[in-house]
């Protein structure tokens, strides 16, 4: 009895000798054209030939790779979009087709397309490394198990091949199994196929399985009133081939879903059920957690609240409208000027932050206050009665209460708090920012050290004279 592949080993056959046969069709790696241009011209493909260092385009020309205006599927048993799927997978896929003219109806310009007749998809990740042969039985020589060298009329006999570098699971082995004895399996080997009895895998590729008729691999291949869903069959083996999504009616409420297309129309899936949708309002009481606000197509949905940080109100498209949660202000830094909008904050004056820091450590607030020079240190020199300021002062620009000396919040901008820096006759006129009447907005930190504002915006609250 032969045994195909147990644990990590496979037999199946050895020893090098050429037949003179007819060139089978040719096995290919297929890539996607990523060129900008008009198509046909660019966006087809690009194929490389298996086992060659060069790879004979459909003209006779021997290149790299060969250019494909596109891939013809009508010649498998694929249909387009599964076909497209398999490509556009994350396993290496194998191609066999053939050269075919492509008529795009653009008198003397000449394309090719490949005509599809087979696909193979990998094993496992492993990388594919050596050449590529399509092994399978003999049904004469026992012991004895044949393999063809891809794109080539090269065969070879073997007696054993090593699977463990590919690790594959024990449903890939099987699949694999399954392909050896229908001789549909391909090998890729980095072995002397011509000296070799015993060849080291490096992967293996198994025919892609072709979807029944009825089967679709999304919405848009459905009807009206359908969607693409399980068509409820369950295997206990694998490979399994009868478990596949179907066009089925779209569900009622309560209904199972993945997206909205499974739902009848009118409802959304939520939470995994065709439901009510929960997002029409007309107040914000209708809404479980936000506010009633506007879609971009003018209609009424629930909306979430506005958190710390971000923009609100204002007066952009009603689409992009924000309410900030209830707790937290819409700051806006320059109150004179209301359609800019703000920022979600805790609002909180100077003496508030100074009195509770730990309510406010780690929050964005917004704070309006007088910026003016802190307590000063200065150097103590004698002055000459005739020069009125000869010692330096330095001090920290500081946020307090409108009107009082109350706070005294230190701010940061960047990497450098504000200061304040000169003689002693004018180092209050010499600070970060004019003294006057700001509103802040920025992160609040608390150390041991002292308490800052780490400045998102700061602006003046007073307009300008020109207002």
């Amino acid at each position: 009895m032969r045994t195909v592949i147990a644990a990590l080993l496979m037999v199946f056959a050895a020893t090098a000798t050429a037949t003179a046969e007819a060139r089978p069709q040719g096995y290919y790696e297929v890539s996607p054209d990523t060129r900008r241009c008009a198509s046909p011209a660019c966006g087809g493909h690009w194929v490389k030939a298996l086992n060659e260092a060069l790879t004979r385009c459909a003209d006779g020309s021997r290149a790299d790779r060969c250019y494909v205006a596109r891939l013809d599927w009508s010649t498998s048993e694929y249909s387009p979009p599964h076909g497209q799927r398999v490509l556009r997978g994350e396993d290496a896929v194998i191609v066999r087709g053939d050269f075919a003219p492509h008529d795009v109806g653009l008198g003397d310009a000449s394309f090719w397309e490949l005509d599809v007749t087979g696909l193979w998809a990998a094993g496992s990740g492993a990388e594919a490394t050596g050449k590529y042969y399509v092994v399978g039985p003999t049904r004469w020589w026992y012991g004895w198990d044949r393999a063809n060298r891809l794109n080539s009329r090269q065969r070879y006999w073997f007696t054993e091949i090593q699977v463990g570098r590919v690790g594959a699971t024990p449903e890939q082995l099987a699949a694999a199994e399954q392909a050896y004895h229908e001789r549909q399996l391909i090998v890729s080997s980095e072995s002397d196929a011509a000296r070799d009895y015993t060849l080291s895998a490096t992967n293996f590729f198994v025919p892609v399985p072709v979807l029944p008729s009825d089967a679709c691999l999304s919405h848009v291949e459905c009807g009206e009133g359908e969607h693409c869903g399980d068509n409820g069959a369950r295997c206990i083996t694998f490979p399994c081939d009868v478990n596949y999504d179907v066009c089925k009616p779209q569900e009622a409420s309560g209904g199972y879903c993945e997206d909205a297309q499974f739902c009848q129309a009118g409802l959304d899936c939520i939470d995994n059920l065709c439901s009510l949708p929960r997002d029409e309002c007309a107040v914000d009481a209708d809404c479980d957690n936000g506010f009633c606000g506007w879609a971009w197509g003018g209609e009424r949905i629930c909306k979430a609240w506005g958190q710390e940080g971000d923009a609100c109100e204002g007066w952009p498209s009603l689409g992009a409208v924000v309410f900030c949660e209830p707790h937290l202000t819409c700051t806006n830094p320059v109150p004179y000027l209301a359609d800019l909008g703000g920022i979600c904050a805790l609002a909180a004056s100077p003496s508030e932050l100074a009195s509770d820091p730990k309510r406010y450590a780690g929050h964005v607030v917004g704070v309006r206050g007088d910026a003016l020079a802190g307590l000063a240190a200065c150097t103590k020199r004698y002055c000459a009665p005739e020069v009125q300021c000869c010692n330096v002062c330095n001090a920290e620009q500081l946020l307090f209460d409108e009107g009082t000396d109350a706070g005294g919040i230190a701010l940061k901008e960047g990497d450098e708090f504000y200061t304040c820096n000169g003689q002693d006759c004018d180092y209050q006129d010499n600070c970060s920012k004019p003294e006057g009447d700001y509103i802040v907005i920025g992160t609040f930190t608390a150390t041991v050290d002292g308490d800052f504002i780490d400045i998102e915006r700061i602006e003046r609250a007073s307009p300008p004279e020109f207002f």
